[in-house]
């Protein structure tokens, strides 16, 4: 039983196009893209010719807009075909909305354009804002720009992307979000340097090259300064946020049950298309919920809690149902029901802050 999208039809079918381009025109299966990094790379180029990666960049330097429900169905299609590919555009997807809203105008018009064109690929380096003390990344006042000091655990794209975002807390709790040039730097004319390490060693989506990174006195221009933060906006964020990575998950979800319907074809056994009917079914039930809280202004944060987990939760269980229906041949590594555990471990931890970590834990209790 084949779950269909609703296309969302504007000026530009974000929709239909990815659509049309998965369907007869990718370059690579969603197995070359887990593991090949120049893979993963030309196809970000390739969606950049489609203008797909800078939907959500409102800006006079952007020509392409979709609405937020387009967006929701894009970012769920393209993470039912691969894991690896929708958590890299992400990525690049974030850094453009930021570049966008933020109050540096040269870097508006100089990069959004290159960025909606996959010309230029940039990332971000914001999570370490979660946490507090010498662990996360401090910036200092100097003339003339910030020196920035401290750890970034988790950067991905590198030798994908040439620049990332990165966030810095000033010493009265602002937010500088600065531009970076995303390769080892030697020490500058004071001192300062910027040290990557090798690309950490994932469970999945190890094509995505994702490393952290050492700062050490290393001065940011304020040319390279897109915006300032309040105190308070990446906690604002996170729980402003909470289901922006629901279609990523819907979207594995899908895959999975995808799976299920193969194996119940193939083996033409009535009890797989009970548990895909069953699965299914709470599918839906799940998405429709999500959809209407993102919609509706007086849903509540614990509301979107209780929905950003029990998403977490069914897709592990569709997953592992995928990974049993398949059998043996789901043990291979290059299988589909493989991958898709795989990308589901990454999910469930993706974005994860004290709050979804003490529900997730609940609901498994």
């Amino acid at each position: 039983m084949k779950i269909t999208i609703e296309n969302q039809r504007e000026n530009f079918d974000a929709i239909g196009t990815l659509k049309d381009y998965l369907n007869q025109k990718i370059s690579y299966s969603p197995e070359i893209l887990d593991m090949d990094p120049e893979a993963l790379r030309l196809v970000m180029k390739e969606l950049g010719e489609l203008k797909l990666l800078a939907l959500t960049a409102s800006s006079p330097w952007s020509t392409k807009k979709v609405s937020p429900e387009s967006f929701f169905n894009f970012q769920e299609e393209l993470a039912r075909y691969s894991g690896a590919l929708v958590f890299l555009q992400l990525q690049h997807q974030s850094a453009a909305k930021i570049i966008a809203q933020g109050d540096n105008q040269c870097l508006q018009k100089d990069y959004l354009c290159q960025m909606e064109e996959g010309k230029l690929l940039v990332g971000v380096a914001i999570s370490q804002l979660r946490r507090n003390g010498e662990k996360t990344l401090n910036a200092v006042p100097v003339n003339g720009g910030y020196r920035i000091s401290g750890q970034v655990p988790w950067i991905t794209g590198f030798k994908i992307f040439q620049k990332f975002v990165a966030g810095a807390k000033m010493p009265d709790g602002r937010v500088v979000l600065g531009l970076v040039t995303f390769v080892n730097h030697e020490p500058d004319s004071h001192g300062g340097s910027f040290s990557i390490s090798h690309p950490l060693k994932l469970v999945a989506m190890s094509s995505t090259n994702s490393v952290n990174a050492s700062f050490d006195n290393w001065f940011l221009p304020n040319s390279s300064v897109i915006t300032i933060k309040p105190k308070e906006w990446f906690q604002e964020r996170d729980e402003k946020n909470l289901l922006n990575v629901s279609p990523v998950i819907l979207g594995c979800t899908k895959a999975s049950l995808d799976i299920i319907e193969s194996q119940a074809k193939n083996k033409n056994n009535s009890f797989i298309y009970d548990s895909l009917e069953s699965l299914s079914q709470e599918f839906i039930q799940c998405r429709t919920s999500i959809l209407k809280a993102k919609h509706e202004l007086d849903s509540s944060y614990q509301e979107h809690l209780n929905l950003r987990t029990w998403a977490i939760e069914l897709m592990m269980k569709c997953t592992r149902a995928a990974m049993i229906a398949s059998g043996g041949q789901g043990c291979q590594i290059s299988h589909d029901a493989q991958r898709v555990c795989r990308e589901a471990l990454i999910y469930t931890v993706s974005g994860q802050t004290v709050a979804i970590l003490e529900s997730s834990l609940k609901r498994l209790s």
